[in-house]
């Protein structure tokens, strides 16, 4: 529920507003008790992955509206969906699902088992256990004796002493198990002096790069690809010829994803590929081996103009893997040649999108697209909006009306496409409300504003309650009372149906309007005789009546009435009465209150 509400109003409020709910849900702490917080760090001292901070982050910030969220936020969504990967539903539910609490390993607290214990532990062979093996060893913490587990502290133990442990990985064999040598990997990745354990800080040292690239070349990678680039990724080692070429190497030739499956899905959906939205391909683009390869390729690309140039042949491969996930990932190499050579980075982003329509809704594809109107390439261009219209994917279609409507307000391209999106389907509506409502909420395009005349108003009186939202908030910005015609665009609306959609935000706007609200009395007047009219057949009516009695607009109307008398204006003064016969017609307030709100008020 928290989740559909911020998805729903998200997008419709103010940029402060949005601000400070995205502020609020990063720095949103967890509701345990700080003794169940010192016992899951207890557990992640003995190698537990669980976490007290970040579950409501996860589920939260992605569905603010994408279209705002800083880049801050964006990388941290990122953060968190590597961090959660591995969680199920228990994992999160566990404070109500777990039998005993959270599951750690029996090993002591701390790196306190020598090379030689440790070295017994690896090398023992997991037994086939019948039934799990729990054992209550704290309050709410339980441990079990499975690899799985060991592997976990054994992670935390080389981020506390890397030097130590990559030293000590040296001198066993290779074939140890691979979730062991997963641990190495990414307690190595993982390692820095701030996350090390209080007792470790003081004689915290790193790994050299020569120490990480033997432990690298020790073992085998087939079974540990995962935290293989990630380590790669985390230390920037890959600027090493060999290490890059091994990096290439996952990039290409490793075994996930596995063909036409996903590894990250919505449990109500399918797991097939070929049906996945561009949201969910870019999700799992990070959350598979080719994918994350090509990803920790393309950054390597933005500080390295030589090696990018030098590598130029990584892209086909990319664009050309089996899997759409990966295909997205080659969105990420491209970017780095927008800077680089433009025409290369065009020509391979229509070619990508050609293998795969829905890259053209990957993030950062609309750089391509701002780009691409305004270069040689336009042609292709209008053809692949075209294409997107015509998908069989939802989202891709969305994209395409946002593009249409950007491009004629750019470019006055599209116009009889436009007219078409703007009488279509509930997402291609949806699409060009979401552009008109950007260009609104900036304090931009004062030039050619005046264009969008005619499709606000047919947005504005939409049937889909959303879109209403969505276009009818615009009038909370102070950009929006900037345009040149504001005057025109406000006496359209307050007509509207949106009007009716928005009457909280709207009052509480008027309430500190910058400006004298005697210049929009007859607007408000007419405002008032929207939204107090009465259709039965709105299941919304009264829900409205209610939104209207707990609105500012008493606190408005009484502003206009004092701005009114104090100018000596008989016509706006009238035009107050009016708006309160509307009011007691409509019977939103009861005779009794009405004369306590007039006492208060008007006639006070």
């Amino acid at each position: 529920m928290p989740g559909k509400l911020v998805s729903k109003f998200s997008k419709n409020c103010s940029n402060e507003h949005f601000a400070r709910l995205e502020e609020y849900i990063i720095h949103l702490k967890s509701e345990m008790e700080i003794e169940q917080i010192k016992r899951i760090l207890e557990t992640r001292r003995r190698g537990s992955s669980y976490s007290y901070w970040g579950s409501a982050q996860y589920f939260l910030l992605p569905k603010l509206d994408g279209s705002r969220i800083s880049t801050a936020t964006e990388q941290l969504i990122k953060v968190l969906d590597r961090k959660f990967f591995n969680y199920s539903t228990s994992d999160f539910c566990s404070k109500y699902e777990s039998i005993g609490g959270v599951i750690t390993s029996p090993l002591p607290i701390g790196n306190k088992l020598s090379n030689g214990s440790w070295s017994k532990l690896i090398l023992t062979p997991e037994k086939q256990a019948v039934g799990r093996k729990w054992k209550q060893v704290a309050k709410e913490v339980i441990s079990e004796p499975t690899i799985e587990q060991f592997s976990r502290t054994l992670e935390g133990s080389v981020c506390n002493e890397p030097v130590r442990f990559a030293s000590f990985a040296l001198s066993l064999p290779k074939d140890i198990d691979p979730r062991y040598i997963s641990a190495f990997f990414r307690g190595l990745a993982d390692c820095s002096k701030e996350k090390a354990h209080e007792d470790y800080k003081d004689d915290w040292a790193p790994c050299s790069d020569i120490l990480l690239e033997k432990v690298i070349a020790h073992f085998p990678h087939n079974e540990s690809e995962s935290a293989l680039v990630r380590l790669f990724d985390c230390k920037s080692l890959a600027t090493d010829t060999k290490v890059f070429h091994l990096l290439l190497n996952l990039a290409r030739h490793a075994k996930d994803p596995e063909l036409n499956k996903l590894n990250v899905w919505n449990s109500d959906k399918t797991r097939s590929a070929e049906v996945a939205s561009a949201k969910s391909l870019m999700d799992n683009s990070i959350n598979c081996v080719r994918g994350q390869a090509y990803i920790a390729i393309a950054r390597l690309f933005f500080k390295n103009e030589l090696l990018a140039n030098q590598n130029r042949d990584v892209v086909d491969q990319a664009i050309v893997d089996e899997h759409p996930a990966v295909k997205m990932s080659a969105l990420e190499l491209l970017k780095p040649y927008l800077n680089y050579d433009s025409l290369f980075a065009h020509t391979k982003f229509i070619e990508l999108c050609t293998e795969d329509i829905r890259v053209s809704g990957g993030y950062g594809a609309n750089h391509f697209f701002n780009q691409g109107f305004e270069s040689q390439h336009v042609n292709e261009y209008i053809e692949l909006v075209l294409r997107m219209l015509g998908s069989q994917y939802v989202d891709i279609r969305k994209e395409a009306a946002r593009q249409i409507y950007a491009r004629w307000f750019f470019n006055d391209l599209f116009e009889r496409e436009l007219a078409l999106v703007l009488k279509g389907d509930k997402e291609l509506r949806s699409g060009c409300a979401s552009v008109l409502s950007q260009f609104l909420r900036e304090d931009k395009y004062h030039d050619r504003i005046g264009k969008i005349k005619s499709s606000y108003i047919t947005l504005l009186n939409d049937e889909d309650e959303d879109i209403l939202q969505k276009v009818g908030s615009c009038v909370q910005y102070d950009s929006y009372w900037t345009k040149h015609n504001s005057t025109v665009l406000f006496s359209e609306f307050v007509k509207s149906k949106a009007a009716r959609h928005c009457i909280n935000s709207l009052f509480e706007k008027l309430e500190f309007f910058p400006s004298m609200l005697i210049d929009m009395s007859d607007s408000l007047l007419g405002l008032v005789k929207n939204i107090v009219e009465v259709n039965k057949n709105d299941e919304s009516f009264k829900h409205r009546h209610m939104h209207i009695r707990e609105s500012s607009l008493l606190k408005v109307l009484q502003r206009l009435y004092d701005e009114a008398t104090e100018d000596e204006d008989d016509e706006a003064i009238s035009i107050c009465l009016d708006i309160w016969d509307e009011l007691l017609n409509s019977e939103i307030y009861t005779a009794m209150s009405a004369v306590k709100e007039l006492d208060n008020g008007l006639l006070s």
